[in-house]
């Protein structure tokens, strides 16, 4: 998937490129010559459903974590999480003129990520999962 993205955002690079514009939607003009708007349509409804898909995610692990604490229901049912995180976390951020500000997050994110992908592949080669190793029962219970 990385790769696949990678090698998308490369081509319009070179779109770009080669038709001396700059943006994508520049660059549709030029190539095809009509319907500019359809290349940003579809960027913004996949950034749309990707924040409502991040939203549901979060939404439904922070329900469970809430209601074992003493909070309202109101708050910690999965559709008061969802609200609150998509009023007050999601939509600012998404708001922001600029990411730079996030940097260190995005790295700290990436750190945690690789964190985990270790300790997953650990548990892979040392067979924790497989038939007869330790976590082998809990897993499948």
């Amino acid at each position: 998937s990385a790769i696949l993205s990678a090698y998308t955002f490369y081509l319009i690079g070179k779109v770009c490129q080669e038709t001396q514009t700059s943006t994508f939607g520049a660059a549709w003009d030029r190539s095809v010559q009509s319907g500019k708007w359809i290349p940003q349509w579809i960027c913004i409804f996949e950034c749309f459903g990707g924040a409502v898909v991040y939203s549901m995610v979060l939404g439904d692990a922070f329900s469970s974590l809430l209601q074992g604490a003493a909070v309202p229901s109101l708050l910690s049912s999965r559709s008061g999480v969802i609200l609150f995180l998509s009023a007050f976390i999601l939509c600012p951020l998404c708001c922001l003129r600029s990411f730079a500000q996030l940097a260190k997050f995005s790295l700290l994110g990436t750190l945690a990520t690789s964190y985990v992908v270790v300790f997953i592949v650990k548990r892979f080669l040392d067979g924790s999962y497989a038939p007869g190793g330790q976590f082998f029962r809990a897993a499948h219970a």
